[in-house]
């Protein structure tokens, strides 16, 4: 059985996300619910839904770190499970890029934040093997080009704000078929 996916469409292109949903199937259903915005309204007050977010924090050749819809700083984020939920393993490693693990202020903090690696690690850091692997980017668009200054290597707030402007595009349609019947049958 394959890994269900999902897709970010932005202005620079799209990303396509496979979910690890067999070895982490908590974190990969909060990630999809987050993309489709099924769960309403969070503990902050905002929609839980990766629309209209963007990727605040870019490191080149290392990572693009997206998923704080509710205050876009890097500071919040809210999971569907409540404001933060528990690690539920470490069997997927981060070692390259595509690869999308949940971003996190340590053990059992895990919200809507994550990041998509760039580039290939050497994991010399023990926190990179602590993190949720929630899904893989099967297409990945690395934006940090168009955001590095020469000899740039520290983290800062992307130049450019690229936005999570389409998310699940197939469950908008959804809506909007079920919109168009409902509709009909009132007309009718």
């Amino acid at each position: 059985m394959s890994n269900p996916k999902v897709f970010f469409d932005m202005t620079v292109g799209r990303i396509v996300m496979e979910f690890f949903s067999d070895t982490t199937p908590r974190t990969a259903k909060n990630f999809r619910a987050l993309c489709t915005g099924e769960k309403g309204v969070g503990s902050s007050g905002k929609p839980l839904h990766f629309k209209g977010s963007m990727f605040h924090r870019v490191i080149p050749n290392f990572m693009c770190q997206g998923g704080d819809f509710s205050r876009g700083n890097g500071t919040d984020g809210d999971a569907i499970y409540g404001n933060k939920f528990a690690d539920e393993n470490f069997v997927k490693k981060h070692t390259g890029p595509g690869i999308l693990p949940m971003a996190n202020a340590g053990p059992n903090t895990n919200g809507s934040q994550f990041f998509i690696c760039t580039a290939r690690i050497v994991a010399k850091s023990k926190h990179l093997n602590q993190r949720q692997s929630s899904s893989q980017a099967t297409e990945l668009i690395e934006s940090t080009s168009q955001n590095r200054e020469a000899g740039e290597r520290h983290s800062k707030k992307p130049k450019n704000a690229y936005c999570l402007e389409e998310i699940y595009k197939r469950k908008q349609e959804e809506e909007e078929k079920a919109r168009r019947k409902k509709e009909e049958i009132i007309k009718a």
